[in-house]
């Protein structure tokens, strides 16, 4: 009979920490309802890219930890990122993919950590930009070193011409 009762307590907890767990997930995203959806990938010419890597998920700008769900831009997955002559483009395997136009780039920069995750000091490649009427930010790895610094200097580029 204790041990009944035991697992049945166990068993409620766990439901209660999921329910509660779903809770604030729902709650996350109804407070980014009115984040604007991101532009679809671009058609243009690809001038720069595709490199293949890792998106660790979208942020609000200047705040790392804080994950936005909205639009799938929260999920983590393989993404080939290529520069087009009128946007960045991040087309991600399992979740949707997207475009960032040139003239909505605020910066890039090489950073350790962005949605949680972190790396040695410049591992990923981090793109503030301005989504709706706010600021984000994104952040990529990729495997190898020739892949970061090829993408790091031609995002770099689009910067520093925008």
């Amino acid at each position: 009979m204790e041990r009944t009762f035991l697992t049945l307590v166990v068993i409620g907890t766990v439901l209660l920490v999921f329910a509660l767990m779903r809770l604030g997930w729902v709650r996350a995203t109804a407070r980014e309802a009115a984040i604007a959806q991101p532009a679809d990938v671009s058609d243009a010419a690809v001038i720069a890219g595709p490199w293949s890597g890792k998106y660790l998920g979208t942020t609000y700008a200047d705040q790392w930890l804080q994950r936005i769900h909205v639009h799938g831009l929260g999920v983590q997955s393989h993404a080939v990122v290529s520069l087009t002559v009128d946007a960045i483009n991040i087309e991600r395997a399992g979740a949707p993919s997207f475009s960032v136009p040139h003239s909505a780039v605020r910066g890039v920069r090489g950073d350790s950590g962005i949605a949680g995750r972190a790396y040695e000091t410049g591992g990923i490649i981090v793109i503030t930009y301005v989504l709706g009427d706010i600021d984000v930010e994104f952040g990529v790895r990729f495997p190898s070193t020739e892949t970061h610094i090829a993408a790091l200097s031609a995002l770099t580029a689009l910067e520093v011409s925008s």
